[in-house]
């Protein structure tokens, strides 16, 4: 019961008022950041967004062709969409391995979803580069 404004309705119409029939109140969010996490082709192809980490975020930083980000443990696992492909991931300054699938520490990209993939488990900071 989502308008397409973005504002969530308890009840489909206001016949109805006070019968509860959503929980679109502060857990509508998490429920949607949480999917696209899960789905991360739900997020805007033509913007860059880190989407789910195994660790907090403590900070990020965005450009054009570029993510940086510091997760507070050491070791985590994270999702993000691209709007570039990514050429170089780094934790702690040290380039990570890209593979075909996400065994220990290393990086996949899917360039179809651009959907990247990036496990570390020395260094809280993660460099994601589109530049050669």
């Amino acid at each position: 019961m989502c308008a397409e404004s973005g504002v969530v309705n308890d009840q489909p119409n206001l016949e109805h008022a006070g019968i509860w029939f959503s929980d679109g109140y502060g857990d509508y969010i998490r429920h949607f950041l949480y999917a696209m996490g899960a789905q991360p082709e739900w997020a805007p192809a033509s913007e860059t967004h880190l989407l789910r980490s195994t660790s907090i975020v403590s900070a990020i930083s965005y450009s054009a062709d570029s993510v940086t980000y510091k997760t507070f443990d050491n070791a985590a696992t994270d999702t993000l969409r691209l709007n570039f492909a990514p050429v170089s991931v780094k934790s702690g300054g040290k380039e990570l391995t890209k593979g075909d699938k996400l065994i220990g520490s290393g990086w996949v990209f899917d360039p179809e979803l651009k959907v990247l993939r990036v496990k570390h488990d020395k260094s809280a900071s993660v460099e994601v580069s589109g530049k050669k």
